[in-house]
């Protein structure tokens, strides 16, 4: 079984998230997360557009097995949010930090994240784990 990624970020790192994206695809792994798709850089102001994102979104982190939450810099409104959706459900979560702790928060002391430090170390993670997502939590990589 192949790992399924949702990838969360804020919506401003779009881009690193199509090449995380493009990264995941190379070692077998299905990327469910579509809004990284987007150019916008700022969430919309209908309300009406807003709810079908929310919908997809939703829908789409349903489908995954492993979250990847580039969380090392930016506000990461949205993503601590499908973070929390995610520990909800039982799901792991590899959280990415900067190389100084940014992007900590009480959340990433959860049994279900594996903090790493990099890309790179969130991309061997996900490879090694395959499709079992439960040999990944609860540790931090340096």
């Amino acid at each position: 079984m192949k790992p399924r990624v949702y990838l969360a970020a804020p919506l401003a790192h779009a881009h690193e998230c199509r090449l995380v994206a493009m990264t995941l695809r190379t070692i077998g792994a299905e990327v469910c997360s579509s809004w990284h798709a987007t150019t916008e850089k700022l969430d919309p102001t209908d309300v009406d557009v807003r709810k079908a994102i929310l919908r997809t979104n939703l829908a789409d982190l349903d489908r995954a097995t492993i979250v990847v939450a580039l969380l090392h810099e930016g506000t990461p409104r949205g993503a601590l949010v499908e973070v929390g959706v995610a520990l909800a459900k039982g799901m792991a979560v590899v959280w990415i930090q900067g190389p100084n702790g940014e992007g900590a928060n009480i959340f990433d002391a959860h049994p279900y994240v594996t903090i790493v430090h990099s890309v790179a170390d969130a991309v061997t993670l996900v490879r090694d784990a395959g499709g079992d997502s439960s040999t990944m939590t609860g540790a931090e990589h340096e």
